[in-house]
């Protein structure tokens, strides 16, 4: 009676062997760009702001006429931003350019993101925007400066800007003013050291204030104070983009870095909106060392069981499904054994504090 309960003990352990444990971790991901809407300039006049490329030709624009409204740095780290603008008539355009504006330093939780770029902090600044006109239809090449409050509540990524002035004459009374939008994005992110296989699940109002459900997943690799994270793609399930690969390093239980998308916004031709500042915090310390486990060579592999996988036996080997590869117990005393996992080289013993399979030294 004892061999058949040391043999059922030793089945549902293996049966509960599997590709390792899912824990999660939170995820702060804030754009580098913000987002301006169209202006109605009045008189039948409006106002287009589009991705800055650098160059005194017509501004980017799709075959429909459509925008990007994107204000960017003019280096990932600057608080100088860039933008190229469009303004049209019943005729159709008659200026472009760009403008230049230089964003307020604070940064109120010292986390390296502008407290304008992140949305669980309120703006209430005035910026100044300078012109440089490239073309225009009445030869008016100016280099105006424009006085712009913006207006955002804390944890709301929608805000509000009006034109105070214009070359210091007063503007309020023309009541010109849009809405802008900061991309600051909160989310889960659930990993599983075995599979190295990351998921993430975030919401957040657009730019219309229409609820967006974002879901993402990639691959992961890394070393104590670094994560590396490969073939990450995010979908809002109509468009997908990708990013290319991301570094962050960590600070106790803090990953920072930088990520870049291919594209952020398909519905434009070009690329924009695809440099974002992120950050991982992982609470998990499995084995009190003081390095989360997302990154912990060393930690105990107490997810490696659960209840599912099935298992062929040819004692002391045991084939497990899940795992798809060969386990072997070695008998250390009486009912207690060491397992031998042929996928990764390693000796596990059972922690009956913990419930779990941790390394054996």
């Amino acid at each position: 009676m004892k061999a058949i309960i040391l043999s059922y003990s030793f089945i549902f352990l293996i049966n509960n062997f599997i590709s390792g444990a899912t824990k999660s971790s939170n995820l702060e991901g804030h754009c580098y760009s913000f987002f301006m809407s169209p202006l109605d300039l009045g008189n039948g006049n409006s106002g287009f702001l589009t991705t800055y490329d650098g160059l005194s030709r017509m501004p980017n624009m799709t075959s429909s006429g459509e925008v990007s409204g994107e204000v960017k740095p003019s280096v990932i780290g600057s608080n100088l931003y860039v933008t190229d603008y469009i303004a049209t008539d019943s005729l159709g355009i008659y200026s472009y350019g760009t403008f230049n504006v230089t964003l307020p330093t604070t940064d109120s939780n010292s986390n390296g993101v502008l407290d304008f770029l992140e949305k669980k902090q309120s703006v209430n600044a005035i910026l100044t925007f300078k012109e440089t006109t490239h073309w225009d239809r009445f030869g008016s090449y100016t280099t105006d400066e424009f006085k712009v409050l913006f207006l955002r509540n804390a944890n709301n990524p929608n805000g509000t800007y009006i034109f105070q002035s214009v070359n210091g004459v007063d503007a309020s009374s023309l009541e010109i003013s849009g809405q802008w939008y900061t991309s600051s994005w909160d989310a889960t992110v659930e990993y599983n050291d075995l599979s190295k296989k990351l998921t993430l699940k975030g919401t957040q109002p657009d730019s219309t204030g229409a609820t967006v459900n974002i879901t993402g997943q990639a691959d992961y690799s890394y070393s104590e104070d670094m994560l590396e994270i490969n073939n990450f793609s995010l979908t809002d399930g109509v468009d997908t983009v990708y990013s290319k690969t991301i570094f962050l390093v960590r600070n106790q239980n803090i990953y920072t870095g930088d990520m870049s998308l291919v594209d952020g916004d398909l519905d434009t031709s070009w690329s924009d909106y695809v440099n974002w500042k992120f950050f991982i915090t992982d609470f998990n310390d499995e084995d009190n060392d003081g390095i989360p486990d997302l990154t912990d060579p060393s930690k105990t592999n107490g997810g490696l069981l659960a209840n599912n996988g099935w298992s062929w036996h040819k004692w002391p080997w045991v084939f497990n499904d899940s795992l798809k590869c060969w386990l072997y117990y070695y008998p250390l005393s009486p009912g207690v054994c060491s397992v031998y996992n042929n996928n990764d080289g390693n000796w596990y013993v059972w922690n009956l504090n913990s419930s779990s399979w941790i390394l054996s030294n």
